[in-house]
């Protein structure tokens, strides 16, 4: 597992910065991101999941189905939203509340199993209790305040590069 992480500190990087670049770009004028960030959302998903079904296939470790199913569930996500970003970006604020509250699934999931082999940070496990108020906030109010909505998302773009970037950090320093 350890040797698994360090090998993805990359990976993390990527998703990290891309997850910075979109939460600027939702402060930066939220009434008109919600169109822009649809696109980039699902470029983010389908270039995350690419990559997670990519380490599941070469990957010969216990977490290889987990991440398949992963990654093959942020790829579908990922295209939809690439294929129609007009019509996805009505629906955006629930699909981005689906996909927080999925993020959050799993990454509860993955603290869980971090926890059995050894300490695990408990960052990881706010991040997954963050995801998934954030994401059921979204799906039980998606279109109240579609700025509002946009500002949320935002800030849990900008939550989840720091958290990435810091996860990186600390798996390269390991």
């Amino acid at each position: 597992m350890k040797e698994f992480l360090y090998r993805n500190t990359t990976t993390e990087i990527i998703k990290g910065v891309l997850a910075l670049l979109i939460a600027l770009l939702i402060f930066i004028d939220p009434a008109k991101a919600l169109m822009t960030i649809a696109t980039y959302l699902g470029i983010l998903a389908l270039i995350a999941g690419i990559v997670l079904i990519i380490s599941a296939v070469r990957g010969k470790n216990e977490v290889k189905n987990f991440i398949l199913v992963q990654g093959i569930f942020y790829t579908l996500i990922g295209l939809l939203i690439v294929a129609y970003p007009g019509g996805t970006a009505s629906l955006m604020v629930v699909f981005i509340g689906l996909f927080i509250t999925f993020l959050g699934a799993i990454q509860l999931a993955a603290y869980l199993q971090m926890k059995e082999a050894g300490p695990a940070p408990r960052l990881s496990l706010i991040h997954a209790i963050l995801s998934l108020a954030i994401g059921l906030l979204l799906l039980f109010n998606p279109f109240e305040g579609a700025v509002l909505a946009t500002l949320i998302m935002g800030g849990y773009a900008l939550w989840f590069g720091i958290t990435r970037l810091y996860l990186a950090w600390r798996i390269h320093n390991r």
